[in-house]
């Protein structure tokens, strides 16, 4: 199958997307509270079923939760391979981590789910109805979320969206909704597919084959799937959307870098810059550039070595099993593997952080004795080491869930007890790993094991010995586990009398065990490698006790209630009670009006409360200095060390989400619903990662510190030089977020 058309197959899957969606909010209760005509006939007796929202199981859909189904055929219709795919079109999901965005380290090749666009680590995804461990991503500064790309699409019966909080349900993370994805069952016989798709450019090949295998009788169920899926990469090189950084031509920005081989130099006796000779031969790749501001540089355009899509290959079955011992007691046990090899590309390293002078780039020192130096006098750089190669990083990850118990009935109860285990671990190898200070010892000449090799970066030809190259240069390791353990408790039962029917109740507890272990090599996390983010290490856990209530109120023929609260009691943080409260009124067949509300909780995430101090640098510009001195350093994008860390003073945020809703399914246009639905999100103290250039911008100092004022600075007013940037987590005040569906 080609996809040149790309704008065909978008609008394709966004109007399936929108036709399941107006067929799954159609599916109004088929009950007749209105006395219309077929009031007289006699009532059926429904099987109640789960429900994404509900503890209690229901007789159909559409209750006071909003939820939004797709089904097996809208996912076969999409043509889609990986669940990133098919969210990708879903309009609720805003900001997620993607695949496509994620080109570099861990998160290549995962996906997640980031509903409202409040943040990855605010929606909930299931499977089953059960939780799976966070992806175990790598790295300082990343929210948790659940990998989405490790579940094959062959292996998927149906998804359940639930798009109002939910934390008095499932728990604190469900803070702007839930996404339950079914996987299939009670399916017999053999079904095998396979499957190839290609870009019209012949690049980007996608391979996948799947086999799903069904047995069941009487007592007994069997199933299990296996999928395999090989995608290609794409370089951005070779798409003319992509193939270059620099849009001056259209109008707008250059974002060509200014690290860059050939090098861009300032000469230390005059101060001036220098663009070496060779910038430009392949215009592709290099150019010059003249700035008002910054003067010439060599610009590399980064694009012309980075990779669009990355070369994955994933390997994943799913394995359950039920078994009925009795009528009242039934036994299950599902198994759910996946594993992925991806590899990432992006530009070689660029070199910061000259080491033996004081910097004005921001770049490597070489002296006028360098043999290859064609000024003859101390220079700085801005360069980019390409003789080392582009920057690779091949994950290696594993994720499974282990999950089983018994359920059943007893004297009116509806009871289930199960177990959980869940883990997801990456392994990493970070190739071409450049050390900026053993470069920088080979720029004045003692590189090497001996102490006396020199590096060269000038010219377009670097002819560097191979012995200088492997020893500036190393591939490092770094990983990180994550780990979930669960025991779940819960029984409901159908009691009492109102108007509308039957009380509903459900009860229960939950025991949860969760921790990380993240490691990367000392390198990684003293900032030793140039352009690559540092790396943390963090071993934690924490136990976490929760006790719910559900309550379904048939108030009347035409209106129902759901009350819910659940209290959960961190390890950590203490305990927290969260209510629930969510009405629908039908008062026509053909109408229905819900509405909710209800409160969350969520305690920092391991990385945010114990990522360790790592040493890196980051690129700001010096705001208030800049309007009191005018100096350059301070009014240019300049370098300057910073240090990121967690903060284990943070607070647990607290919100609240209201959502009202219509939905119309006229008795005269058979096969249409129309639906509208109001939702808003409140948090106080929601956890934020703080901007140092946000700050800079506002002229604070949260962060900033300074080196004491010169008589200069004392005569102009103005503050000391930046001398180190914090970067960390802390409480702001409030977020509120609100739109209509």
């Amino acid at each position: 199958m080609k996809t040149g058309m790309g704008w065909f197959i978008r609008a394709a899957t966004a109007c399936s997307l929108g036709l399941a969606l107006i067929q799954s909010t159609g599916a109004l209760a088929q009950e007749n509270p209105t006395g219309e005509e077929g009031a007289g006939e006699e009532a059926l007796e429904l099987e109640r079923f789960s429900v994404t929202g509900y503890h209690l199981k229901r007789t159909d859909l559409e209750g006071p939760a909003p939820v939004m189904v797709f089904t097996r055929d809208d996912l076969e219709q999409s043509g889609v391979n990986t669940l990133n795919d098919f969210f990708r079109y879903l309009p609720q999901n805003l900001g997620n981590e993607s695949e496509d965005l994620s080109q570099y380290g861990a998160a290549a090749g995962a996906a997640s789910i980031n509903l409202r666009g409040i943040g990855v680590d605010a929606t909930l995804t299931l499977i089953d109805g059960f939780r799976i461990t966070p992806y175990g991503n790598y790295g300082s500064n990343v929210d948790p979320y659940v990998d989405i790309n490790s579940i094959p699409i062959t292996a998927i019966e149906r998804i359940e969206i639930l798009k109002d909080g939910a934390s008095a349900i499932y728990g604190a993370d469900a803070i702007d909704g839930v996404v339950n994805i079914i996987l299939r069952k009670n399916y017999t016989g053999l079904e095998v597919s396979a499957g190839y798709l290609t870009t019209t450019e012949g690049d980007g090949e996608e391979w996948n084959v799947d086999l799903l295998w069904g047995w069941q009788n009487d007592s007994t169920n069997v199933m299990f799937s296996l999928s395999y899926f090989d995608k290609d990469p794409v370089m951005a090189r070779d798409r003319s959307f992509a193939r270059d950084v620099d849009f001056s031509d259209q109008g707008g920005p250059n974002y060509r870098a200014w690290n860059s081989s050939p090098t861009s130099r300032l000469r230390y006796d005059n101060f001036l810059e220098g663009v070496d000779e060779d910038c430009g031969v392949d215009p592709e790749v290099t150019s010059v550039v003249v700035d008002p501001f910054f003067g010439a540089y060599c610009a590399y355009n980064f694009a012309h070595v980075t990779a669009l899509t990355n070369d994955s290959e994933t390997f994943g079955g799913t394995f359950s099993l039920e078994h009925a011992f009795s009528n009242q007691v039934r036994f299950f046990a599902d198994l759910f593997y996946n594993q992925r090899d991806n590899i990432s590309t992006i530009a070689p390293a660029p070199i910061v952080g000259g080491a033996l002078f004081p910097s004005f780039f921001g770049g490597p020192y070489v002296p006028a004795s360098h043999p290859n130096n064609p000024d003859g006098v101390d220079l700085e750089l801005a360069y980019r080491a390409v003789d080392t190669g582009n920057r690779i990083t091949e994950n290696e990850s594993d994720t499974y869930r282990f999950v089983t118990g018994l359920e059943g009935n007893t004297s009116h109860w509806d009871w289930k007890a199960s177990l959980l285990a869940s883990r997801s671990n990456i392994d990493a190898i970070r190739r071409n790993g450049v050390y900026n200070s053993r470069l920088q010892l080979g720029l004045v000449g003692q590189g090497g094991d001996s102490g006396n090799l020199w590096y060269n970066p000038f010219g377009a030809d670097l002819g560097n010995s191979p012995e200088i190259l492997d020893w500036i240069t190393d591939d490092l390791s770094l990983g990180s586990k994550t780990t979930e353990w669960a025991a779940d408790l819960e029984a409901s039962t159908w009691f009492g009398s109102l108007p509308g029917g039957d009380i509903g109740m459900a009860i229960g507890a939950q025991f949860r065990h969760q921790e990380i272990d993240q490691y990367a090599d000392e390198a990684l996390q003293n900032g030793e490698i140039a352009g690559g983010a540092s790396s943390s290490a963090i071993d934690s856990d924490r136990d976490v006790f929760s006790a719910f209530a559900e309550f379904n109120l048939p108030l009347h023929a035409t209106l129902e209630a759901q009350l819910a609260v659940r209290y959960e009691d961190y390890s950590d943080f203490g305990s927290s009670t969260n209510p629930k409260v969510a009405m629908k009124w039908q008062p026509l067949a053909s109408l229905a009006l819900r509405g909710s509300w209800g409160t969350s909780f969520k305690p920092p995430s391991f990385r945010e409360l114990y990522d360790p101090d790592t040493l890196d640098s980051g690129f700001y510009t010096d705001v208030e200095r800049c309007e009191f001195t005018g100096a350059r350093e301070a009014c240019q994008w300049s370098q300057y060390n910073r240090i990121s860390r967690g903060n284990p003073d943070l607070q647990p945020e607290d919100g609240s989400s209201t959502f009202f809703g219509v939905i119309w399914s006229p008795d005269f246009w058979p096969g249409f619903s129309f639906e509208v639905d109001y939702w808003k999100f409140e948090h106080e103290e929601r956890i934020i990662l703080l901007n140092p250039q946000v700050i800079l911008d506002a002229k604070g100092n949260e962060g900033i510190l300074r080196g004491p004022q010169t008589p200069e600075d004392i005569e102009l007013g103005a503050p000391g030089r930046i001398v180190l940037v914090e970067r960390t987590f802390r409480n702001s005040d409030e977020l509120q977020t609100s739109g209509l569906d």
